[in-house]
């Protein structure tokens, strides 16, 4: 979230009454790659087949110790591996200049409606620098 979002931006994006099972069901469903500290999950982030980022998360208490730069690194890899061409993210204000500094451009900035409130994001895609011929 944005450092200037207000507390109902911030309780719509992530709510503190949520449903376990579906949160569970959609894990399962998007697969995401979890980093670890002293066993203890701090990020997430996940690539789909069409190259979509549906998730990409690092806990508060963790950010700026290169663990999202670590699990962008590894789905960068994998892109490469399957051969995509386009990755695609909607990407809150506040992580923007990350996936920037990763080789990602804004596509469209666009407001959504989550919960009944407003919050401003950025379609954000990074073409594959290299060609993949065999």
């Amino acid at each position: 979230m944005n450092p200037r979002s207000t507390p109902e931006q911030c309780e719509a994006w992530a709510p503190t009454d949520y449903d376990v099972a579906q949160w569970n069901e959609r894990f399962r469903r998007i697969q995401p790659f979890v980093a670890e500290l002293d066993g203890q999950p701090v990020a997430y982030a996940d690539l789909q087949a069409n190259g979509y980022i549906d998730h990409f998360f690092v806990s508060a208490a963790h950010a700026r110790r290169g663990i999202g730069q670590q699990l962008m690194h590894h789905i960068l890899e994998l892109a490469a591996q399957r051969e995509v061409s386009r990755m695609q993210a909607h990407v809150s204000l506040s992580a923007e200049p990350f996936f920037a500094s990763n080789g990602f451009r804004v596509v469209v900035r666009q407001t959504v409606t989550v919960r009944g409130v407003p919050l401003d994001n950025a379609l954000m895609e990074r073409m594959q620098a290299e060609c993949f011929t065999r």
